[in-house]
């Protein structure tokens, strides 16, 4: 089951971010928003249709800076992608 993500706008200055994730099965999913010594700062989780899923990721809580956007999926590697905030 691959997954392709895909994170806008970004640089994102709101409070919410659109998540565009391909999916191969249905499944519940949690993505994750790590700072840059590596801790979660947040964690989300989502309800994955087979195909393309249309999400909206809150970053209301999070500070200007550089995040990754993690969606970590059973034996598969995780997609990451870096998400800019300016506020």
């Amino acid at each position: 089951s691959e997954s392709a993500m895909e994170i806008y706008p970004n640089p994102a200055s709101g409070s919410i971010v659109n998540l565009d994730v391909y999916s191969t099965a249905e499944k519940e999913q949690k993505i994750y928003i790590y700072d840059l010594l590596g801790r979660v700062v947040s964690t989300q989780q989502f309800y994955l249709y087979e195909g393309e899923n249309k999400l909206n990721l809150s970053i209301q809580t999070l500070s200007s800076g550089m995040y990754q956007v993690e969606l970590q999926e059973k034996d598969r590697p995780a997609t990451i992608k870096k998400l800019v905030i300016e506020k």
